[in-house]
């Protein structure tokens, strides 16, 4: 029997009231070109790729990319917005069905930094990773002198592997990324018992 690969989830997730992670699509480039561009000098710390975003056609071409790679199943991405604004981003990315693994990234505007919503915004990537995927093992990169975003993984459950060096180039400089994991058992695992403790 052959193996029938599980379709990409596309539906919009809510987060709160105000907030939804929507699927990508091109018609949001005005909405994401202006949210990188307002926040160029903060994103640009530990994101290499904001140096080259420097136009909306710049964004429009990554979202057609971005649509191609998901309709090919290597990823499924979203932006997040309040109301109608903008203000972050979160994906599946190198999604390998070989080896049923792939890699979670994520950003988010700077005036909305510290309200748990990137936390909680990967929570419920995780479970469109585990359970609308069937992944096996997903993993987080971060650079080491991302605190905050390094926090998030472990917060989550994550296990910490090490340190990948010099790994990422940003301009003339290589930074070190941290590498966290997490595996389907463990996430199942942790799922039930947060339940539990709500019961």
């Amino acid at each position: 029997m052959q193996h029938e690969t599980p379709k990409q989830p596309v539906e919009t997730i809510s987060l709160s009231e105000d907030i939804l992670l929507i699927p990508s699509h091109e018609e949001q480039a005005i909405a994401l070109f202006h949210a990188i561009d307002t926040n160029r000098a903060f994103l640009s710390r530990f994101l290499p790729w904001v140096e080259y975003t420097q136009a909306l056609s710049d964004t429009v071409s990554y979202l057609k990319h971005a649509l191609e790679n998901s309709a090919k199943g290597h990823e499924l991405t979203y932006n997040i917005f309040r109301k109608n604004t903008l203000i972050g981003r979160i994906g599946i990315h190198q999604i390998d069905r070989t080896n049923d693994n792939a890699s979670i990234g994520y950003w988010l505007v700077e005036e909305e930094q510290g309200n748990g919503i990137i936390t909680k915004a990967t929570e419920m990537i995780l479970e469109v990773a585990f359970k609308g995927l069937n992944l096996q093992r997903v993993e987080i990169l971060t650079a080491t002198e991302n605190k905050k975003s390094s926090a998030i993984p472990l917060r989550l459950g994550f296990v910490h592997e090490g340190v990948l060096r010099q790994m990422e180039k940003h301009g003339n400089v290589y930074f070190d990324l941290n590498i966290f994991s997490l595996l389907k058992q463990e996430w199942e695992v942790a799922t039930i018992t947060a339940k539990e403790a709500k019961v």
